[in-house]
């Protein structure tokens, strides 16, 4: 993303992408998750905006003012800022406008006051983050070195994802992660468990194409 600022205001998409702008130029954070997969790689509209804060120095305050300035360069869109609180390990902002159809989510989390367990991220496509230093994994030690970022954004072009959660454990929340990947028609190309697969529909299933070189514990794979 260029250190220049966007000069568009007349869509969603466009406020998103100014906001994610002064999220990592001016606040210095980096931008992680569903903005970088879809937007980004994909070019296709983005839900909301997860932020990583990478300074102790920066706050939520002090990027709830930031973006307020950058808000005030177009009184007439009538962009307002609010502070929603707490949303899980992140604290959110919102915007929202007369013609914004949806508000804008931006989800603030501090990661040293995370605890992440491995692999940290639920897809290698997922691990991916963007910043003043330009595109990155989010977690380098997630895929084992088994998948470089240059694969991962091969498979996200491709609409393939690596899934590195344990599926043969009878856990709602990862199997709630994988529905969420297939239902978008995305294609998964790891092994999942049978126990996992019988909970998806004819649908979902028809889009696992496991590949043997993904069979991989992902989920032993430790941080640091």
């Amino acid at each position: 993303m260029s250190a220049n600022q966007p000069q568009a205001w007349s869509t969603r998409d466009d406020v998103m992408l100014q906001i994610a702008h002064a999220i990592i130029w001016q606040a210095q954070c980096s931008v992680y998750g569903g903005f970088v997969r879809d937007w980004l790689l994909l070019g296709n509209s983005a839900n909301d905006i997860d932020v990583n804060i990478c300074s102790p120095q920066m706050t939520v305050d002090n990027i709830a003012a930031i973006l307020q300035g950058v808000l005030k360069q177009q009184p007439s869109l009538q962009l307002v800022l609010a502070d929603k609180g707490a949303k899980g390990a992140a604290h959110c902002l919102q915007i929202s406008a007369p013609f914004l159809k949806k508000a804008i989510e931006i989800d603030l989390v501090d990661p040293t006051k995370v605890h992440v367990t491995p692999p940290g991220v639920d897809t290698d496509v997922g691990n991916v983050m963007v910043s003043m230093d330009g595109l990155q994994k989010k977690y380098q030690y997630a895929d084992g070195g088994h998948i470089p970022l240059e694969k991962a954004i091969r498979h996200a072009l491709k609409k393939e994802f690596v899934f590195f959660y344990d599926t043969s454990k009878h856990d709602a929340s990862v199997t709630r992660r994988l529905r969420k990947y297939l239902d978008r028609q995305w294609t998964c190309i790891s092994p999942i468990a049978e126990s996992c697969l019988s909970q998806l529909s004819n649908s979902q299933r028809s889009l696992i194409h496991p590949k043997s070189k993904y069979q991989i514990a992902w989920w032993m794979n430790a941080s640091g």
